[in-house]
């Protein structure tokens, strides 16, 4: 099968989130099963393409991070024109692409290839629950194209049941029985136990700083910890990108400390972007992690963390509650409830034995549940389908023939004889 995958996420040049994971793990676990795979994704650069270890990556240019109406609907047609001359050249099975910004809405138009949509979390979803949104013109014309997208893919995948039940709140959509529920695939790879780990005095928040990840949760719960705890060593750690998106204009770090008396900052450390693949040595060296989202769909820190056997405190309404066993693999609290997100953080550092025991579990559930190989046999299972109805609904050709003439009103010359035996 000759798989594309098209999204403006991909390591390393856009190594954005969750979705540039995501395509890069499954990418790998489908060329292993002998699939080829193309990627067509984004870069800062000029357009360019090359073979990273049997996938074909192709780079266009885009301006993501400047964007504006115009840049928005030209990249989106450089990616309708390279999907067009690639299958030309190596005729494409299937399509997958993300749901965010609707980034194969201009291909959708016309086309002879099944589309299959992932839903990560919508840029509409995303700019409601951080309170934010790109100008006017621009937020509404993303909303209108994520919609499109939805409505005229050949199916549409969900990496969690609780993204796929949110749906219907954010977007115009009658049903999401026919939504099928795939998790995303875990990085066994990167992500190991070492020895001796998760003996330090260190709290743990990996994300970008922003409303919707729940730092302001984490920081009512902050002063709570530290008074309770009563620990010198104690320290708050947060791995993450600042941002300037709040509309109090100022970062989200200052907005952050202002929120916590004065006497706890010494505690808190901000460690900045770290690169996803050297993740592993900070999420070992954590005592616990958090994870205070108000929503977050699958998150891959937390698949990740877990892996490294780190005991977790997280947020409900999140996927976690798909991954581990509330209380036996990981600790759950409703989201906003930041006493109860303290005192989660409490029972597990002055508890070690039993925090070391919920780790381990943790990364046997992520194992069953997440391995590559486990989600792509899936992934298959669904794109086998879909081509299926997709060739059979192309086959049923339907043609309509317009003329004055035709049997038995106008029976008036050869034109009516030709379109009855037609």
């Amino acid at each position: 099968m000759n798989i594309c995958l098209v999204g403006v996420e991909y390591p390393k040049d856009t190594d954005f989130g969750g979705i540039s994971t995501y395509q890069f793990l499954l990418s790998q676990a489908l060329t292993s099963m002998g699939h080829k795979v193309s990627v067509i994704c984004g870069t800062e650069k000029d357009d360019y393409e090359y073979y990273d270890h049997g996938i074909h990556v192709i780079r266009l240019h885009t301006m993501r991070w400047e964007e504006t109406i115009d840049t928005y609907d030209s990249y989106r047609k450089k990616i309708k024109e390279t999907i067009l001359k690639l299958h030309q050249k190596e005729k494409i099975d299937l399509i997958e692409t993300p749901e965010f910004s609707g980034e194969i809405v201009e291909f959708l138009k016309r086309r002879d290839i099944p589309v299959v949509v992932k839903l990560h979390t919508s840029y509409t979803i995303w700019s409601h629950l951080n309170q934010i949104q790109l100008p006017k013109p621009l937020h509404s014309h993303i909303m209108k194209n994520e919609n499109l997208v939805l409505r005229y893919s050949d199916q549409v995948i969900s990496c969690s049941e609780l993204l796929k039940n949110m749906m219907p709140q954010y977007h115009s959509m009658s049903s999401i029985d026919s939504i099928k529920v795939i998790g995303n695939p875990a990085n066994i790879q990167d992500f190991y136990p070492t020895p001796n780990n998760h003996q330090s005095h260190t709290i743990l928040f990996c994300g970008s700083l922003e409303r919707r990840k729940g730092i302001f949760v984490l920081a009512k719960a902050i002063p709570i910890i530290a008074k309770e705890v009563n620990d010198d060593s104690l320290r708050f750690q947060l791995i993450g990108n600042d941002t300037m998106i709040d509309r109090h204009g100022i970062s989200m770090k200052e907005l952050f400390l202002k929120q916590i008396p004065k006497k706890y900052h010494s505690m808190i450390e901000f460690v900045g972007v770290v690169p996803n693949r050297e993740l592993n040595p900070y999420f070992n060296q954590a005592r616990i992690g958090v994870v205070p989202s108000l929503f977050d769909n699958l998150p891959y820190v937390a698949m990740e963390e877990l892996l490294t056997e780190l005991p977790i405190v997280a947020s409900s309404n999140t996927g976690i509650r798909e991954m581990i066993v509330p209380n036996e693999s990981g600790i759950l609290y409703s989201p906003n409830d930041y006493k109860a997100l303290a005192k989660g953080v409490i029972d597990l550092y002055l508890q070690p034995e039993i925090a070391k025991k919920m780790g381990q579990k943790g990364r046997k559930e992520i194992l069953k549940k997440y391995s590559p190989a486990v989600i792509a046999k899936k992934n298959i299972k669904v794109y086998q389908d879909v081509i299926h109805r997709f060739e059979k609904n192309h086959s049923k050709m339907h043609v309509c023939l317009v003329n004055f003439e035709y049997p038995k009103d106008t029976i008036i010359g050869g034109i009516s004889t030709y379109q009855k035996r037609i």
